[in-house]
């Protein structure tokens, strides 16, 4: 897995909110798509859907993925988890979780001596569940 985004409902149409790298595309940061067409963009079949087995007020989380898109917050090229000024994609996912209710339930790893958000957090049988 290589890239990360929370899925929220707007208007009866689920979507979802994530942040890319302007290296990779035109914008810069944190922007909203169409679960088709983040879906898309993937190869074929391969996502996967995680669901969250923790106390979490999900109607805030919702609430803080709006408030960091409507922020315009740019991607975190210093992929510093200390600052939420910048975010990259599973940063956004801790940040918004953390400041949601949940406790940090979150692995890391260190390259380069940065401390990285581990992504095989999202795969611990013992806080999230695969949704068919």
């Amino acid at each position: 897995m290589s890239h990360v985004g929370i899925v929220i409902k707007e208007e009866g149409v689920w979507r979802v909110v994530h942040s890319i790298s302007g290296r990779l595309d035109s914008v810069d940061g944190i922007r909203i798509e169409d679960l088709e067409k983040f879906c898309g963009d993937a190869h074929e079949g391969d996502y996967h859907f995680v669901s969250a087995d923790f106390e979490i007020d999900r109607v805030h989380a919702a609430s803080r993925a709006r408030y960091y898109l409507e922020k315009e917050t740019p991607f975190d090229h210093s992929f510093d988890l200390d600052d939420d000024e910048a975010m990259y994609c599973s940063e956004l996912i801790r940040t918004i979780y953390l400041q949601s209710g949940a406790e940090d339930i979150f692995s890391y790893a260190e390259l380069s001596g940065i401390r990285l958000l581990d992504l095989a957090s999202f795969f611990d049988p013992r806080y999230w569940h695969l949704l068919d």
